[in-house]
């Protein structure tokens, strides 16, 4: 089974560090965890440019971490990856929607193509958010 990052969990929601550091840590945790059993967590290459805070992007809220998270995070969101849209199965083209939110290009849609066409994937949502339901439909 795949796993990919919910890059869609991420929008603004949090409204302070500490939140956004419960979040991430979580998010980590899983990634670990999924490794110890020789699976990854995938992300999106522009897992970074996403807004966890108002106005601020992720990776200047990665920059306000202590060292040791920032450089475990920032190493998997910009050089260990995997991420899934080097191999991606949706293309940009395709017209992909959930709960009427256009979803093409994000980890929702690649999740929900790659199932559509047999091959398991979950998704791995940051919590509280919009989107840290289950299942995403």
């Amino acid at each position: 089974m795949d796993f990919l990052a919910n890059d869609l969990s991420i929008h603004r929601q949090f409204h302070d560090m500490s939140s956004f550091r419960d979040a991430l840590t979580h998010l980590m945790a899983i990634r670990n965890a999924a490794r110890r059993f020789d699976r990854e967590v995938c992300c999106h290459r522009a897992f970074l440019t996403v807004e966890p805070m108002q106005g601020v992007l992720m990776q200047k809220a990665l920059g306000r971490l202590p060292s040791a998270e920032q450089r475990a995070a920032m190493a998997w969101l910009t050089r260990g990856g995997p991420f899934w849209d080097d191999l991606r199965w949706h293309g940009g083209n395709d017209y992909l929607e959930c709960l009427g939110e256009i979803v093409t290009d994000s980890a929702v849609g690649e999740a929900a193509f790659r199932n559509l066409h047999s091959v398991e994937c979950g998704l791995i949502s940051a919590t509280p958010s919009a989107w840290d339901y289950s299942p995403v439909a």
